[in-house]
């Protein structure tokens, strides 16, 4: 096995379990406003749309960063900030100061660092992939986001 073999493995490996947590992050939050704050239909669908505004606003200015910083970075700082965002909706609930503001919020940070994330994958990809094995590659990382959803 090659190097660029195991490092595609290793990306592809990691966009799986970014993929997988991008979803359940926006299928639980919701649920969360209906659990735990009793939110009204409104509430939710302003939760969902307040999760999925990165998506239409950073997606654009998301690319526009990922093709001048460094792949690697732009991947692992987008996944620390979702990350980070779910630690903190964790902390905030376990010391019952979650609201729906700060959940908001906090998803729609999270979204941005999924926006970042998923506009930087198809730019990395040739990076760590011979030409001859881009469409295998990409196909592997399109059943990873299938599989996600």
């Amino acid at each position: 096995m090659d190097h660029g073999n195991r490092l595609f493995r290793r990306f592809a490996f990691s966009n799986a379990y970014a993929q997988s947590a991008e979803q359940i992050g926006l299928a639980t939050a919701p649920m969360m406003a209906v659990y735990l704050f009793s939110a009204t239909a409104s509430e939710t669908a302003f939760l969902q749309m307040v999760q999925s505004a990165p998506f239409l606003l950073l997606a654009i200015p998301s690319g526009i960063l990922a093709d001048r910083l460094p792949r690697r970075s732009m991947l692992m700082n987008a996944e620390m900030l979702r990350a980070s965002c779910l630690a903190i909706i964790l902390l905030l609930l376990i010391n019952e100061s979650l609201d729906m503001i700060s959940l908001a919020v906090l998803s729609f940070i999270g979204a941005a660092g999924t926006v970042a994330y998923n506009v930087t994958v198809p730019g990395t990809t040739p990076l760590l992939v011979a030409r001859q094995n881009l469409a295998i590659a990409n196909s592997r990382l399109a059943l990873a986001r299938s599989v996600g959803v």
